[in-house]
């Protein structure tokens, strides 16, 4: 929608952008995000309270574009003018890495499975109750911050998709490799679902 969000917005034009929203929006806004798809186009998105997001169209047309971007792998960080608000996980969840077990010698290509008790998967861009989808985390010594999505890359790796498995090709030697799930957005839940970090070797 051109009048509401630009693409190519540049810095320059996010106070324009945010009072064309606000003026459009009947409903009170709870928070504007701004989103950065690259170094040159940040883009703000609006976000409101769960009870007025289905009544309010703008809402609704930020929320389509925002699952858009996020599925489509683009969205690389989120700047949040209030703290984003985390998905809540049910008491239990509980993630895990199914394959390799902790400790075992594996071939340079290699099947991980992940598993997840307690809640569902769902892909990236679907906003549901109970649902996240996994990033694995690979020789990642400190924990990310997990008040943002998390951002993309070769050491943690998205699927958002919903796939419950990938085949690794690692270089030879000791390697770790963790779980955490993610909402919608890519943003871990409150409290946060994170499996126990495993170490394993790849044969030479």
């Amino acid at each position: 929608t051109p009048g509401l969000l630009g693409l190519g917005a540049s810095a320059s034009s996010y106070s324009d952008v945010e009072t064309e929203v606000l003026a459009k929006c009947k409903t009170p806004i709870k928070r504007l995000i701004y989103l950065r798809v690259n170094r040159e186009t940040p883009i703000p998105i609006q976000l409101a309270e769960e009870s007025d997001s289905r009544k309010n169209r703008p809402v609704m047309t930020f929320r389509i574009i925002l699952s858009a971007i996020v599925f489509g792998g683009l969205l690389t960080s989120a700047i949040a003018a209030d703290k984003l608000e985390k998905r809540k996980s049910p008491k239990g969840a509980k993630t895990y890495i199914a394959w390799p077990k902790d400790g075992k010698t594996v071939g340079k290509k290699f099947t991980v499975r992940f598993g997840l008790k307690g809640m569902g998967v769902a892909p990236a861009g679907i906003d549901k109750e109970n649902t996240g989808h996994h990033h694995l985390l690979i020789d990642v010594d400190k924990m990310p911050n997990l008040n943002i999505p998390l951002a993309a890359s070769d050491n943690i790796r998205h699927f958002g998709g919903g796939q419950t498995e990938v085949t690794l090709e690692l270089p030879p030697g000791k390697h770790t490799l963790q779980l955490v799930l993610g909402d919608w957005i890519h943003l871990p839940h409150n409290p946060a679902v994170i499996s126990e970090k495993i170490t394993i070797t790849v044969k030479k």
